[in-house]
């Protein structure tokens, strides 16, 4: 995610993207719905969660290009015009109030491009969006039946949002939120839930801040499609493994910690959390499993 104020124009490998304006026109209730909200929950098929997460997509990047633009030529050129009509009055005008009144007027302009560069970032949709949920969704598509129903509750909504506020702890300012939620059934008629929950922990009179992602996968393998579990084959270094066995079918519980520390916290980045890890964790699922034949 862009920072609020960038000396770097946004890459757009040549896309020409339209007025975010002119997408968000165009877009149906429960994707003006999810833009706004900044939050995700029902229940689809992936087709057609791809669906409905292409043109939000679109949004949002348009959304970056034109709140990427509007900083850089504000940094770049605007804040250091500003400045020097600042001082120039003090060097032309010998009258205090045409001096007070041009000064007044350079506040007023640097205090709206900062309010507008703000407002724009606080739309756009938290970064986990297009690098995790869309690409992981796509992964889905190819490992779910057509008709298949895939559960999601997601949170893009800044990590600092008030609502993700819980306390604070000796001088931290704490953050805890679930960002994902989702189950399905895959082609090997497992079926898979997975959530990933984020705690935050930012210094208060330090730009310090410690993170710590939490991400587990619980998997149910009926017995009826399948002869036996083996979790050996998993890496008990990369995750706690639990397993056990119930009258009809088998669970498998793989779980994640990250810990992060960050000495100069950027609340604009979010990434910290890798889909490949997510992907792998899936995938490593699968190779517990024994089909019968």
């Amino acid at each position: 995610m862009n920072s609020l104020f960038t000396i770097k124009k946004p890459r757009t490998h040549g896309v020409k993207y339209p007025h975010y304006k002119q997408v968000l026109a165009q877009l149906t209730p429960e994707q003006v719905k999810i833009v706004k909200s900044k939050q995700i929950h029902g229940s689809k098929t992936s087709k057609e969660w791809l669906d409905l997460f292409q043109d939000i997509l679109l949004y949002n990047q348009a959304l970056s290009v034109k709140q990427g633009n509007f900083s850089f030529w504000a940094t770049i050129v605007g804040i250091p015009l500003g400045l020097i009509i600042f001082f120039l009055p003090f060097l032309i005008f010998k009258n205090t109030l045409l001096i007070a009144v041009s000064s007044l007027l350079i506040m007023f302009t640097i205090f709206f491009l900062q309010a507008h560069i703000t407002q724009l970032h606080s739309k756009l949709l938290a970064d986990y969006f297009q690098d995790i949920i869309v690409p992981l969704m796509i992964v889905l598509h190819e490992e779910t039946a057509v008709d298949a129903r895939i559960t999601l509750h997601v949170d893009l909504r800044h990590q600092k949002n008030e609502k993700h506020f819980a306390s604070y702890i000796n001088r931290y300012e704490c953050y805890h939120w679930q960002m994902l939620h989702l189950s399905t059934q895959l082609y090997n008629n497992v079926n898979l839930d997975l959530k990933v929950n984020i705690r935050l922990y930012t210094k208060t009179n330090k730009p310090k801040a410690k993170r710590i992602i939490l991400t587990k996968l619980n998997v149910q393998y009926p017995k009826k499609h399948h002869n036996i579990i083996d979790p050996t084959v998993i890496d008990q270094q990369a995750y706690k493994v639990k397993h056990r066995e119930k009258p009809k079918k088998y669970v498998l519980s793989l779980s994640q910690k990250l810990k992060l520390k960050n000495n100069y916290f950027n609340e604009h980045d979010y990434s910290d959390l890798k889909l490949q890890a997510l992907v792998q964790m899936i995938r490593d699922s699968y190779r517990v499993t024994v089909l019968k034949p």
